[in-house]
């Protein structure tokens, strides 16, 4: 089986900017995608998330568009979130921001599952 399992912790999450937690991969022929988020307890919630699609590791990148109600790009501490793509290009990449919270840093735990069908 041709399938991608990958998990990345980024602990401190930046506040300032969107930062890329998830560098470009190569997903190649694998369209079933899975990405989970676990932002770790006692911490900060998200202030940001994109998932980000494009042909090559240069781009240009195309944003995946939340459904309507999804609490992913502002995930509160001690909660996961699943995430089924919709966007099947060759490169994916995620970038994340932390919420700005006094004596709290976010540590974030993204994990990235694809499969061929």
């Amino acid at each position: 089986m041709d399938a991608w399992r990958e998990q990345v912790i980024v602990e401190d999450l930046d506040s300032e900017e969107l930062q890329v937690i998830l560098p470009p991969r190569d997903l190649g022929g694998r369209p079933a995608r899975v990405i989970t988020f676990d932002n770790a307890a006692d911490g900060a919630a998200l202030a940001d998330v994109v998932i980000e699609f494009g042909p090559t590791a240069e781009g240009p990148w195309i944003a995946e568009e939340f459904e309507e109600g999804s609490d992913i790009p502002t995930l509160a501490a001690g909660s996961a979130a699943v995430y089924r793509v919709t966007r099947y290009d060759r490169w994916l990449q995620v970038s994340a921001k932390a919420e700005a919270t006094e004596g709290h840093q976010c540590d974030l735990t993204v994990y990235l599952d694809a499969e061929p069908v």
